[in-house]
Protein backbone atom coordinates (compact mmCIF):
# COMPACT_ATOMS: atom_id res chain seq x y z
CA UNK A 1 0.00 0.00 0.00
CA UNK A 2 1.22 3.51 -0.82
CA UNK A 3 0.06 6.94 0.30
CA UNK A 4 0.44 9.73 -2.26
CA UNK A 5 -0.95 13.26 -1.92
CA UNK A 6 -3.31 12.13 0.84
CA UNK A 7 -4.73 9.12 -1.04
CA UNK A 8 -3.92 5.43 -0.58
CA UNK A 9 -3.34 2.98 -3.42
CA UNK A 10 -2.51 -0.68 -3.83
CA UNK A 11 0.73 -1.73 -5.47
CA UNK A 12 1.97 -1.90 -8.15
CA UNK A 13 0.94 1.55 -9.32
CA UNK A 14 1.63 4.11 -12.04
CA UNK A 15 0.81 7.78 -11.52
CA UNK A 16 0.58 10.56 -14.09
CA UNK A 17 1.33 13.78 -12.20
CA UNK A 18 0.54 17.32 -13.36
CA UNK A 19 0.29 20.65 -11.56
CA UNK A 20 -3.45 20.23 -11.04
CA UNK A 21 -4.06 16.49 -11.05
CA UNK A 22 -2.70 13.10 -9.99
CA UNK A 23 -4.04 10.30 -12.18
CA UNK A 24 -3.61 6.78 -10.73
CA UNK A 25 -3.22 3.91 -13.20
CA UNK A 26 -3.33 0.65 -11.25
CA UNK A 27 -2.48 -2.76 -12.68
CA UNK A 28 -5.25 -5.34 -12.73
CA UNK A 29 -6.18 -8.60 -14.40
CA UNK A 30 -7.99 -6.66 -17.11
CA UNK A 31 -5.49 -3.84 -17.71
CA UNK A 32 -2.24 -3.74 -19.63
CA UNK A 33 0.98 -4.11 -17.59
CA UNK A 34 2.11 -0.80 -16.15
CA UNK A 35 5.16 -0.57 -18.41
CA UNK A 36 2.88 -0.79 -21.46
CA UNK A 37 0.66 1.93 -19.98
CA UNK A 38 3.72 4.09 -19.30
CA UNK A 39 4.80 3.64 -22.93
CA UNK A 40 1.67 5.60 -23.91
CA UNK A 41 2.75 8.67 -21.92
CA UNK A 42 3.82 11.81 -23.79
CA UNK A 43 7.52 12.78 -23.68
CA UNK A 44 6.97 15.49 -21.05
CA UNK A 45 4.36 13.71 -18.89
CA UNK A 46 5.52 13.40 -15.28
CA UNK A 47 5.26 9.89 -13.90
CA UNK A 48 5.77 7.98 -10.67
CA UNK A 49 6.01 4.22 -11.10
CA UNK A 50 6.05 1.84 -8.10
CA UNK A 51 6.70 -1.77 -9.08
CA UNK A 52 9.15 -4.64 -8.76
CA UNK A 53 12.66 -3.34 -9.36
CA UNK A 54 13.50 -5.56 -12.32
CA UNK A 55 10.63 -4.15 -14.39
CA UNK A 56 12.11 -0.64 -14.47
CA UNK A 57 15.75 -1.28 -13.62
CA UNK A 58 16.45 -2.88 -16.99
CA UNK A 59 15.97 0.62 -18.40
CA UNK A 60 17.37 2.93 -15.76
CA UNK A 61 19.15 1.01 -12.96
CA UNK A 62 21.05 -2.05 -14.26
CA UNK A 63 22.36 -2.93 -10.79
CA UNK A 64 18.78 -3.77 -9.74
CA UNK A 65 17.80 -5.57 -12.96
CA UNK A 66 17.36 -8.94 -11.20
CA UNK A 67 15.83 -7.64 -7.96
CA UNK A 68 12.26 -8.57 -7.02
CA UNK A 69 12.16 -5.89 -4.30
CA UNK A 70 10.00 -2.79 -4.69
CA UNK A 71 11.41 0.25 -6.45
CA UNK A 72 10.11 3.75 -7.18
CA UNK A 73 10.88 5.43 -10.48
CA UNK A 74 9.98 8.97 -11.42
CA UNK A 75 10.67 11.43 -14.19
CA UNK A 76 9.70 11.98 -17.81
CA UNK A 77 10.17 9.49 -20.64
CA UNK A 78 11.76 12.18 -22.78
CA UNK A 79 13.77 13.70 -19.93
CA UNK A 80 15.45 12.34 -16.82
CA UNK A 81 14.44 9.26 -14.83
CA UNK A 82 15.48 8.09 -11.37
CA UNK A 83 15.04 4.73 -9.65
CA UNK A 84 15.01 4.37 -5.85
CA UNK A 85 15.20 1.02 -4.07
CA UNK A 86 12.61 0.60 -1.31
CA UNK A 87 14.82 -0.85 1.41
CA UNK A 88 12.59 -0.38 4.47
CA UNK A 89 9.17 -1.65 5.56
CA UNK A 90 8.12 1.98 6.12
CA UNK A 91 9.67 4.00 3.32
CA UNK A 92 9.25 7.69 2.51
CA UNK A 93 10.23 9.57 -0.61
CA UNK A 94 9.52 12.83 -2.39
CA UNK A 95 8.63 13.59 -5.97
CA UNK A 96 10.84 16.09 -7.75
CA UNK A 97 10.22 16.74 -11.43
CA UNK A 98 12.85 18.88 -13.13
CA UNK A 99 12.12 21.10 -16.11
CA UNK A 100 14.67 19.44 -18.36
CA UNK A 101 15.28 19.46 -22.10
CA UNK A 102 13.23 16.78 -23.85
CA UNK A 103 15.26 14.34 -25.95
CA UNK A 104 13.07 12.60 -28.53
CA UNK A 105 15.68 9.92 -29.22
CA UNK A 106 15.72 9.05 -25.53
CA UNK A 107 11.93 9.06 -25.50
CA UNK A 108 11.73 6.68 -28.45
CA UNK A 109 14.32 4.36 -26.90
CA UNK A 110 12.44 4.27 -23.60
CA UNK A 111 9.11 3.58 -25.30
CA UNK A 112 10.58 0.83 -27.47
CA UNK A 113 12.15 -0.87 -24.44
CA UNK A 114 8.97 -0.58 -22.36
CA UNK A 115 7.05 -2.33 -25.16
CA UNK A 116 9.32 -5.38 -25.30
CA UNK A 117 7.23 -8.44 -24.41
CA UNK A 118 8.37 -10.51 -21.43
CA UNK A 119 9.72 -13.47 -23.40
CA UNK A 120 12.00 -11.19 -25.44
CA UNK A 121 13.64 -9.52 -22.42
CA UNK A 122 17.25 -10.61 -21.79
CA UNK A 123 19.45 -10.12 -18.73
CA UNK A 124 22.99 -10.94 -17.59
CA UNK A 125 23.03 -13.98 -15.27
CA UNK A 126 24.70 -17.39 -14.97
CA UNK A 127 21.35 -19.17 -14.57
CA UNK A 128 17.72 -18.90 -15.66
CA UNK A 129 15.99 -16.84 -12.96
CA UNK A 130 12.33 -17.80 -13.14
CA UNK A 131 10.87 -15.14 -10.83
CA UNK A 132 11.79 -12.25 -13.13
CA UNK A 133 10.70 -11.59 -16.70
CA UNK A 134 12.82 -12.73 -19.62
CA UNK A 135 15.81 -15.05 -19.82
CA UNK A 136 19.63 -14.94 -19.71
CA UNK A 137 21.15 -13.24 -22.75
CA UNK A 138 22.54 -16.59 -23.96
CA UNK A 139 19.00 -17.92 -24.54
CA UNK A 140 17.62 -17.59 -28.07
CA UNK A 141 14.03 -18.46 -27.21
CA UNK A 142 11.93 -20.40 -24.72
CA UNK A 143 8.35 -21.62 -24.38
CA UNK A 144 6.00 -23.64 -22.19
CA UNK A 145 6.31 -21.65 -18.95
CA UNK A 146 3.91 -19.16 -17.41
CA UNK A 147 4.51 -15.56 -16.33
CA UNK A 148 6.90 -14.97 -13.40
CA UNK A 149 5.54 -14.94 -9.86
CA UNK A 150 7.35 -14.16 -6.59
CA UNK A 151 8.46 -17.80 -6.13
CA UNK A 152 9.15 -18.70 -9.78
CA UNK A 153 7.01 -20.03 -12.65
CA UNK A 154 4.72 -22.91 -13.53
CA UNK A 155 5.24 -25.11 -16.54
CA UNK A 156 2.07 -24.42 -18.50
CA UNK A 157 0.44 -27.03 -20.75
CA UNK A 158 -1.76 -24.32 -22.26
CA UNK A 159 1.38 -22.63 -23.62
CA UNK A 160 3.06 -25.79 -24.88
CA UNK A 161 3.30 -29.56 -24.45
CA UNK A 162 6.78 -29.16 -22.97
CA UNK A 163 9.16 -26.59 -21.54
CA UNK A 164 11.65 -25.79 -24.28
CA UNK A 165 14.79 -23.64 -23.95
CA UNK A 166 16.95 -22.99 -27.01
CA UNK A 167 20.39 -21.41 -26.68
CA UNK A 168 22.09 -19.14 -29.21
CA UNK A 169 25.39 -21.02 -29.18
CA UNK A 170 26.17 -24.75 -28.85
CA UNK A 171 26.32 -26.02 -25.28
CA UNK A 172 29.52 -27.66 -24.00
CA UNK A 173 29.91 -31.35 -24.80
CA UNK A 174 29.78 -32.12 -21.07
CA UNK A 175 27.94 -30.06 -18.49
CA UNK A 176 25.65 -30.30 -15.45
CA UNK A 177 22.02 -29.24 -15.68
CA UNK A 178 20.94 -28.05 -12.22
CA UNK A 179 17.18 -27.78 -11.70
CA UNK A 180 15.47 -26.40 -8.58
CA UNK A 181 11.75 -27.21 -8.67
CA UNK A 182 8.82 -29.09 -7.19
CA UNK A 183 5.78 -30.88 -8.59
CA UNK A 184 2.14 -30.05 -7.95
CA UNK A 185 -0.71 -32.46 -7.24
CA UNK A 186 -0.74 -35.70 -9.22
CA UNK A 187 2.46 -34.73 -11.03
CA UNK A 188 4.52 -35.44 -7.91
CA UNK A 189 6.79 -38.50 -8.00
CA UNK A 190 6.12 -39.11 -11.69
CA UNK A 191 9.00 -39.45 -14.16
CA UNK A 192 9.60 -36.37 -16.31
CA UNK A 193 11.68 -36.76 -19.49
CA UNK A 194 14.47 -34.19 -19.89
CA UNK A 195 16.08 -34.05 -23.33
CA UNK A 196 19.33 -32.31 -24.16
CA UNK A 197 19.84 -32.67 -27.89
CA UNK A 198 19.56 -36.38 -28.63
CA UNK A 199 20.12 -37.45 -25.02
CA UNK A 200 17.18 -38.13 -22.69
CA UNK A 201 17.17 -38.56 -18.91
CA UNK A 202 14.43 -38.86 -16.30
CA UNK A 203 13.70 -36.36 -13.55
CA UNK A 204 11.40 -37.09 -10.60
CA UNK A 205 10.08 -34.22 -8.45
CA UNK A 206 8.18 -34.41 -5.16
CA UNK A 207 5.83 -32.01 -3.40
CA UNK A 208 8.73 -30.13 -1.78
CA UNK A 209 11.27 -27.93 -3.54
CA UNK A 210 14.46 -29.83 -4.33
CA UNK A 211 17.62 -29.21 -6.34
CA UNK A 212 18.56 -31.99 -8.73
CA UNK A 213 21.65 -32.23 -10.94
CA UNK A 214 21.62 -34.08 -14.26
CA UNK A 215 24.94 -34.85 -15.95
CA UNK A 216 24.82 -34.36 -19.70
CA UNK A 217 27.13 -35.31 -22.56
CA UNK A 218 25.91 -33.96 -25.88
CA UNK A 219 26.90 -31.77 -28.81
CA UNK A 220 23.37 -30.60 -29.54
CA UNK A 221 22.05 -27.22 -28.41
CA UNK A 222 18.34 -27.60 -27.67
CA UNK A 223 16.88 -28.32 -24.24
CA UNK A 224 13.20 -29.26 -24.60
Amino acid sequence: MIAFSGSHFRLPLLLRVSDKRVEPLPESEYSAPLRFQLADFAPRDNFVWIDRCYKMAQLWAPALALSTDWCVSQGQLGGQQTVQHVDKAQWQGKTAFKDTMIDMERYKGNVDTLKIVDNDIRYKADSFIFNVAGAPEEVKQFSGISRPESWGRWSNAQLGDEVKIEYKAPLPKKFDLVITAKAFGDNANRPIPVRVGNEEQTLVLGHDVATITLHSTTRRTRIP
